[in-house]
């Protein structure tokens, strides 16, 4: 007998009469796979849905009708939110629960993958000496061993968290689902393997972890039936490597290296079996190794670079755990009933005599109050500390920093900052600050011109103090773009370090591997002038790597350059091209260095921050943090202690959106508080706000100014510049802003959501305004927090 799985469910009629939705795999006669509501499990089908949903959709169905026809649309569900007869109820199935046979474990019954001995489980855990476990920190400074203590704890759950969720998806989706939403890639040749790095090598891993050494290998794509744009693979994932199941037969974690249509460069921590080229393989999207490496690295440093950078010192300096209290408080008030309070002389009156002698037997009692005095000093201790701490982190931050050979240029700057009229006040204010202080904190609400400020104190920095080489990073490549934009305007020489692929193309000429390009081909056009019979290859071989994307280090969006030799297998082509690709980086590499030494800003992520060949350069004199308040403190202390800065500038806003964080434990401890938060909270640092927005319509800004920032924000744009576009439906045509009901029922979509009544809507409405002719296409923004949406 078909018995009902996990995602069916069951639709009762007022009547007796089942129905049955359930989702197939597979195609059925003419039926193609997704969602069915039939008439029982084995009935007739009398509904399908195509969409891949963890949950019946709302919108989507089709009537299948007697002579095997579809009707599109059927009650007209794309123009109301779906609803069942008052007769219809829905409830979901449980799933049976399968016999156990006598004898065996408890959990036999579950899948092979999530088979556990409950009773041999609980032994393994007695067995274990949890002091063993313990990590054992020695640090002469407490206020270090504190951030290490809560920071590595939270790296720990964020990053626990995501390897969660990962293996959520991979047990509640299929592999082909999984490979249709482009989190997975099935039945992968090994072509080659290459690359070997044995175990016990220079490989640099983490304390504690097991060196298993490395190896390369280059798998073929399935020819056809895979979607390279909505893939979600991209080169430097993290990414897991089975035979048919990771939760069931992993072999390896590892990286993507290399992507082209056809193939795939995997560096895996382990090796391949000696048959691997036999099997067909699995890889799966995992847990982003990369950062949480990164930022491990950055927190096995702190001892060091807070010994010999004020600015690490400074983060040090001020109290951390903070959250960890007010979440507690937080949970206690929910969890607590809520109890109204009695009052007057009633209450009193109540409590009986014997209630009343025993509190003042109590209050009488020498350990009582001696308790109660030793809580007291503990508590004013704790608050002098706090105090101590505090006053510390200030006089960190207003230290000056002026070098006895810029004293002149200090003079120069501060004289030309007052003296540019295209900044106001607040801005001004903010750049003179920065040009000195070991910290500056500014803050800046949407449309103040934080990124014009930033990309001006590097300016200033660079141009008139002379220093070199400066740091612009941010957690977002979006804002480092920007920023790198900016500063090509003003005539600053920046380069734009990090995956080619996460770079706008409108900079794409300022990467390192096209600055890598261009003196490549001008040194070759050189040795080409003096007669030299090698430059034509060389300046070929250089322009391989096509218009800004070389190859090296970082190579380009698919790698692969120079293609096949004739009759060269796939596989030994890959392996060649690995070869070759690591000879030109030695090359490369020298000619990299020297590019970056020259350069005045250096402009990444701030993950990016920590690759291993920033560490060649010099400490920089200067580190200015964009949109910090966004980015988690773990995030910013990769910049921030691996490469150490003289002075740090952190620009951002803390009433806008916080750092998104997954683990909900680390959330409430802390992790969800920027570095920028906390040090103006615990650290007593007072920001530098920009106090005059010129993008918003008024009204739209007068809200935000009463709401988040105590009336202090301005605006700088008059009404007249903001007028409202014709084609939306404006309540109040003196203040453009609408809130539009939709009344349509979200929808699952892997692991995101989606409502198509509400996105045909928001289609329906830029084109009446695009109608108009007011404005273009790239002036229409539409924003949803949802990927599927």
């Amino acid at each position: 007998m078909q018995e009902l799985k996990d995602s069916d469910l069951e639709l009762v009629e007022g009547n007796g009469q089942k129905y049955v939705a359930h989702y197939r795999e597979k195609a059925s006669g003419d039926l193609a796979p997704g969602w069915v509501i039939s008439k029982g499990l084995k009935g007739k089908s009398l509904l399908i849905n195509t969409k891949e949903a963890r949950s019946p959709p709302c919108l989507g169905w089709k009537a299948i009708l007697e002579d095997g026809s579809f009707q599109e649309d059927p009650g007209g569900f794309l123009h109301k939110q779906v609803g069942l007869g008052q007769g219809i109820g829905l409830r979901e199935v449980p799933r049976p629960q399968l016999p156990v046979a006598e004898g065996q474990p408890a959990a036999a019954g579950m899948p092979a993958s999530r088979a556990v001995d409950a009773k041999a489980a609980r032994k393994s855990l007695e067995r274990l000496d949890l002091t063993q476990l313990r990590g054992h920190l020695s640090c002469p400074d407490p206020c270090v061993a504190e951030y290490f203590g809560h920071f590595v704890v939270l790296a720990h759950l964020e990053h626990l968290a995501d390897i969660s969720s990962i293996k959520r998806r991979r047990e509640r989706s299929s592999a082909d689902q999984l490979v249709r939403w482009g989190y997975a890639l099935n039945g992968m040749k090994v072509l080659s393997t290459f690359g070997r790095k044995e175990a016990g090598g220079k490989n640099r891993i983490l304390p504690g972890w097991e060196d298993v050494g490395l190896e390369m290998a280059a798998m073929q794509l399935p020819m056809g039936g895979v979607d390279l744009d909505r893939m979600r693979l991209r080169r430097g994932d993290s990414v897991t490597i089975s035979l048919t199941d990771p939760l069931q037969d992993r072999l390896a974690e590892g990286t993507i290296s290399d992507m082209r249509p056809g193939t795939l460069i995997v560096q895996i921590r382990g090796n391949f079996p000696e048959d691997c080229q036999k099997k067909l393989w699995r890889v799966d999207k995992s847990a982003n190794a990369t950062v949480y490496e990164r930022q491990m690295w950055a927190l096995l440093s702190l001892n060091h670079a807070a010994k010999i950078q004020p600015t690490v010192e400074l983060m040090t300096a001020a109290p951390v755990g903070l959250a960890d209290r007010w979440a507690l408080r937080w949970q206690r008030a929910t969890q607590a009933p809520a109890e109204a309070p009695k009052k007057g002389r009633q209450q009193k009156r109540s409590r009986s005599r014997s209630t009343r002698k025993r509190k003042r037997r109590k209050a009488r009692s020498p350990s009582s109050s001696e308790a109660k005095g030793k809580a007291e000093e503990s508590d004013s201790s704790e608050q002098r500390q706090k105090i101590k701490r505090k006053k510390r982190c200030v006089e960190l931050a207003d230290g000056d920093v002026v070098e006895d050979h810029r004293e002149d240029r200090l003079l120069e700057a501060k004289k030309q900052v007052g003296e540019a009229e295209e900044m106001n006040e607040s801005q001004r204010t903010a750049l003179q600050a920065a040009l000195s202080r070991t910290c500056t904190v500014i803050q800046g609400p949407p449309g103040t011109g934080k990124t014009s400020v930033s990309v001006q104190i590097l300016h200033f920095w660079t141009k008139i103090l002379g220093m070199t080489p400066v740091m612009a990073t941010s957690d977002s490549n979006v804002a480092v773009d920007n920023i790198c934009e900016g500063l090509r305007n003003r005539g600053v020489k920046a380069v734009r370090v990090g995956r080619p692929e996460k770079v706008r193309s409108v900079i794409e000429d300022m990467t390192l591997e096209a600055e890598v390009k261009r003196l490549k081909d001008q040194e070759a056009v050189d040795r080409s002038a003096k007669g030299d019979s090698s430059a034509e290859d060389n300046a070929q071989r250089a322009a391989q790597g096509g218009k800004g994307k070389p190859g090296g280090k970082f190579g380009g969006k698919f790698g692969m350059k120079g293609g096949f030799a004739p009759g060269e297998d796939v596989g030994e082509a890959a392996a060649r091209h690995f070869e070759d690709r690591r000879a030109q980086n030695r090359q490369d590499f020298e000619l990299q260095m020297k590019i970056l030494r020259e350069a005045d800003v250096i402009c990444t992520t701030t993950i990016a921050a920590g690759m291993d060949f920033l560490a060649r350069l010099s400490s920089f004199e200067g580190i200015l943090v964009d949109e910090v308040a966004q980015a988690t403190e773990l995030s910013t202390s990769v910049p921030v202690i691996l490469r150490g800065a003289n002075r740090l500038v952190l620009v951002g806003d803390h009433c806008q959106l916080p750092p998104a964080v997954l683990s909900p434990e680390a959330e409430v401890r802390g992790l969800s508080v920027s570095v920028y938060s906390r040090l103006i909270q615990a650290g007593g640092l007072q920001p530098f706000l920009l106090d005059t927005q010129y993008r918003s319509h008024p009204k739209l800004a007068e809200f935000s100014s009463k709401a988040f920032y105590d009336g202090l924000l301005k605006s700088g744009i008059q009404e007249e510049k903001r007028v409202a576009p014709q084609g939306v439906p404006w309540p109040n045509a003196k203040c453009p802003i609408a809130f539009v009901n939709v009344d349509a029922q979200e929808e699952l979509e892997g692991d995101s959501k989606a409502n198509t009544v509400e996105a045909q809507l928001v289609a329906s409405v830029v084109g009446k305004v695009l109608g108009y002719g007011e404005l273009s296409v790239g002036q229409v923004g539409v924003v949803t927090p949802y990927v599927a949406q």
